[in-house]
């Protein structure tokens, strides 16, 4: 498991967009999304629930 992925993954779920967690992260947006895509399927679970631009923690991304 990456520490950069999980440092995405905190920061989606603390601004609720890909694009602003990456804006946090000093990161751009095609590499906060590869990231969170990567985790998802090393993990093998779904991690947000995604609504339009707004990204929630699903179940699984919340444990």
């Amino acid at each position: 498991m990456d520490l950069r992925a999980l440092r995405s993954l905190v920061a989606v779920a603390e601004e609720g967009t890909v694009t602003a967690g990456a804006a946090r992260l000093g990161l751009g947006q095609p590499a906060v999304s590869r990231q969170l895509l990567q985790l998802e399927r090393q993990l093998r679970v779904r991690l947000f629930d995604r609504e339009g631009a707004r990204m929630r923690l699903s179940a699984a991304g919340q444990q």
